[in-house]
């Protein structure tokens, strides 16, 4: 799970997530059930008046259902599932659209950090400003790690 948002908001979320998910029975975690945890601890703290303002991106890999899991929430519980892309901001939608024409499940990882890099050239170019330094996340069977490429 990554926490994006004020760094207050994103640390006191992020142990309030991780306190609740600690009683979760570790052999059915699936990203899926992290994910409906967080967004019932969302709708809770918005019903009882206080809420931090980050939102949150949970991957991982389903090995009860043998398949990826990608999903997004905002703070105030709207959730974006079942992509298998999900791009935040803008130039977002521009992003998000030249991913979508060019994926297919059985993509190589190195063909999908070109496409990401293409994209991102794409978007800078849109913008008229240059992007600051990504960095990517790998999630796949063998667990999650740190792409080398853009570090």
């Amino acid at each position: 799970m990554k926490v994006v948002g004020d760094s207050g908001d994103a640390y006191y979320f992020s142990k309030y997530i991780q306190d609740a998910a600690w009683n979760l029975d570790k052999f059915e975690a699936t990203p899926s059930k992290i994910h409906d945890l967080v967004k019932e601890k969302i709708n809770f703290v918005l019903e009882n008046g206080d809420y931090w303002q980050c939102d949150a991106l949970i991957g991982g890999f389903d090995k009860l259902a043998n398949e990826p899991w990608l999903s997004f929430l905002d703070y105030r519980g709207f959730a974006i599932t079942d992509k298998p892309i999900i791009v935040r901001n803008f130039p977002g939608l521009d992003a998000e659209h030249y991913l979508n024409s060019i994926y297919h499940p059985r993509m190589s990882v190195q063909s999908a950090v070109d496409a990401i890099h293409t994209c991102l050239n794409k978007a800078s170019e849109a913008c008229s400003y240059r992007l600051p330094m990504f960095s990517l996340l790998v999630i796949d069977r063998k667990g999650a790690r740190q792409h080398d490429q853009y570090l």
